[in-house]
């Protein structure tokens, strides 16, 4: 038995077998053989063969990067073996082809609206490592892994106008592929400002603010107006615009944003702000009085207060003796002069220019003259009388005129 050919050396490129190592035997013995292929001292094929198939291979499947030796032992049916080294076969398995970058369409980014970021997508199962150039100029760089052969690019930063990516994804052989992708960002909408919801506050309280959202990527300017007359403007910095709004006159009041970005459009939004005036007028009791009828000083004043004050209401007895007087914010006086003598009830009502009240009663006694009290003071002792004396006499005689009348 002898081997008639042996295909020693042999290239394997990637995705492209071209070749594969082969044995081709010769016998006189007509009967069937076998036969044992080993990579690398390890088993790989075996079977039978005959002069009739008389040729063994072995394919290169799965075969990473690197130099393989192939090597056989065949016997005939009487047991005669051809074995190493005339068997050996020597595969070298390399990496010629670039990774392969999948084609991409031109992008045409329109901020908000669009997707802010595209990817490149590279075939390849030795991935070493990317770089990525906009405008020629290296922007990014990393590893790569066939786990996540993607090449994430952001563009939501990028100002409207023309640009180029370009990525050199590189294979563990050093075999590097380009791919070039043209983005053209544009700004064809105005901004977009979310309306915020009107307000009502109480006044004189604290802390209310108005806060509109604007979406905009590339903002330039504001003007802000309040009942139509421009109250601040200046550059944009932020996309949250955000104002007090403490301090305003009671009333409605209309604010108004305008924003404008680098393209020259624009947008607004308004909101609405009413000031009410919910707290009723300060008014302090006033305690029961009494006054003396004709009392040229008789008077009840209330010290009344508030900061929008309308008018007031007087009722004597549940009668109206003042009916909506014109009510300035400062005391409230009530004069008594000429009020006959009787017993009154009172009552103030003031309103403020809201519509809230406040109100007090009192309870006014005018008397026809103050009542004159005079002190009885008891009558001296006087000196004991001729009388007194006289019966003092008799008691101390008694005692001696009984002892006369025994004896006797």
């Amino acid at each position: 038995m002898y081997i008639q050919s042996i295909k020693r050396f042999l290239g394997f490129l990637k995705f492209m077998l071209f070749d594969a190592p082969y044995w081709q035997l010769h016998d006189y013995d007509p009967n069937v053989g076998t036969y044992q292929v080993y990579r690398d001292s390890v088993l790989v094929k075996g079977g039978i063969w005959t002069p009739g198939n008389n040729t063994i291979s072995v394919p290169l499947e799965n075969l990473s990067i690197g130099i393989y030796t192939f090597n056989a032992e065949f016997r005939d049916a009487s047991g005669n073996m051809v074995s190493v080294p005339s068997t050996n076969v020597q595969v070298t398995v390399k990496d010629n082809l670039a990774p392969y970058i999948w084609p991409h369409e031109p992008i045409y980014y329109e901020p908000i609206y669009t997707a802010s970021w595209f990817e490149f997508f590279i075939i390849e199962p030795h991935l070493a490592s990317f770089k990525l150039y906009r405008n020629d100029t290296e922007v990014d760089s990393g590893l790569l892994s066939t786990d996540f052969p993607f090449v994430l690019v952001s563009i939501g930063d990028l100002k409207p106008g023309y640009y180029n990516y370009t990525l050199e994804a590189e294979d563990e052989s050093a075999n590097i592929a380009r791919k070039l992708v043209n983005v053209y960002v544009t700004d064809y909408n105005p901004p977009s400002i979310k309306r915020p919801p009107d307000v009502v506050y109480s006044e004189g309280t604290t802390g209310h603010t108005i806060l509109w959202e604007i979406l905009e990527a590339n903002p330039d300017s504001f003007s802000l107006y309040r009942d139509g007359a421009l109250i601040n403007s200046g550059p944009l910095v932020d996309k949250n615009f955000n104002i007090s709004i403490d301090g305003l006159s009671i009333g409605l009041h209309t604010y108004l944003l305008m924003v404008e970005d680098e393209s020259g459009l624009s947008h607004t939004a308004s909101c609405y702000v009413a000031v009410v005036d919910i707290s009723a007028p300060t008014l302090p009791q006033v305690s029961d009085c009494r006054f003396v009828e004709g009392d040229m000083n008789a008077r009840v004043v209330w010290k009344a207060y508030d900061l929008h004050p309308s008018s007031y209401t007087l009722k004597r007895n549940g009668t109206e003796i003042k009916s909506q007087e014109t009510w300035t914010g400062g005391d409230i006086t009530l004069q008594l002069v000429g009020w006959t003598a009787g017993t009154y009830n009172v009552e103030l009502i003031i309103s403020d220019t809201s519509g809230n009240i406040a109100s007090d009663e009192v309870t006014i006694k005018i008397v026809s003259e103050e009542p004159q009290f005079t002190s009885k003071r008891p009558a001296p002792l006087s000196s004991p009388g001729f009388t007194f004396l006289v019966v003092l006499l008799v008691i101390a005689l008694i005692p001696f005129i009984k002892r006369l009348k025994k004896h006797e």
